[in-house]
């Protein structure tokens, strides 16, 4: 259950740098919002870490040793452990990226290729990948960067652009309501 919370929590923080990372390229103000991107870039690991302290817990009464050394030996020895380093490198490495480049277009570019390189190592240690290798990787990898596209936008238009009237192609639709009468209603 725990796991499927986090694990829901940590696609939803991609799915919203994703839509953030879009829509920042013509938005100006939501450009701005970086420190709540890197905060969620930072808590993307967190979110993620519950599985591999799970997986020492559960070594850890078959190893000689303590929970540290068992915590240890996933980091250094076996795919997940591995794979949640280098999501934690590279969401500092996005972290940094987000407040070190001064220029919008180059720092939401470098965001997109970093995340993309994100859901690429949880797609190669994912459960898909465990059965069709290949074949399982290359299919979640591309079903999660079409939905995290489709939510993150959502996402991030509901959230972080609320109670915006002007700016975003998006919300243009949005703006004009029809009146009853066009329904047939009056």
């Amino acid at each position: 259950m725990i796991h499927a919370l986090t694990n829901g929590a940590f696609y939803a923080c991609l799915s919203i740098l994703i839509g953030a990372s879009l829509l920042s390229f013509t938005d100006e103000k939501l450009a701005q919002r970086r420190k709540t991107w890197t905060t969620i870039t930072l808590f993307g690991p967190v979110l993620a870490v519950y599985p591999v302290i799970q997986l020492a817990g559960m070594l850890e009464e078959y190893r000689e040793g303590g929970l540290w050394e068992s915590l240890f030996h996933v980091l250094t020895q076996l795919k997940g452990g591995q794979a949640w380093l280098l999501l934690l490198s590279l969401a500092v490495l996005h972290a940094i990226v987000l407040n070190m480049i001064k220029s919008p277009k180059i720092t939401y570019s470098f965001s997109l290729f970093i995340l993309g390189g994100m859901i690429l190592t949880q797609s190669i240690t994912g459960h898909a990948a465990s059965t069709t290798s290949f074949q399982g990787a290359l299919f979640h990898t591309i079903h999660f960067i079409a939905v995290g596209v489709w939510s993150g936008v959502l996402l991030v238009v509901s959230f972080f652009l609320r109670g915006k009237t002007t700016g975003s192609l998006l919300l243009v639709g949005l703006q004009r309501q029809p009146s009853r009468a066009s329904y047939g209603l009056c």
